[in-house]
């Protein structure tokens, strides 16, 4: 489950960065007392951000593909019925 929130968390990440951004800029223009600056959503790259969104993801993905694997010197042992109780499935070593 926290992987998932994760993966989901780097998706939207450079979408969030920007809003937080593109606020706060707004805010320090109005307090300046600047000309009124454009509607926040007028020009947002939404192209770039969904993008780097996306790329942030894959890599993320690969990044757990590659290092999320099982323990070296393991074996997976699949879930199972002991006593009416399901065991769920782990790994175990060489030296257990």
């Amino acid at each position: 489950m926290t992987r998932q929130v994760l993966l989901a968390l780097l998706l939207i990440a450079p979408t969030a960065l920007y809003i937080a951004f593109a606020w706060w800029q707004r805010r320090r223009a109005i307090a300046a007392g600047t000309e009124q600056p454009p509607p926040l959503w007028e020009n947002t790259p939404w192209f770039w951000l969904v993008l780097s969104g996306f790329g942030l993801f894959a890599v993320a993905l690969v990044l757990l593909a590659i290092l999320g694997g099982a323990p070296a010197g393991s074996e997976y042992v699949p879930p199972r019925m002991e006593d009416g109780e399901v065991v769920p499935g782990h790994f175990i070593t060489d030296d257990q």
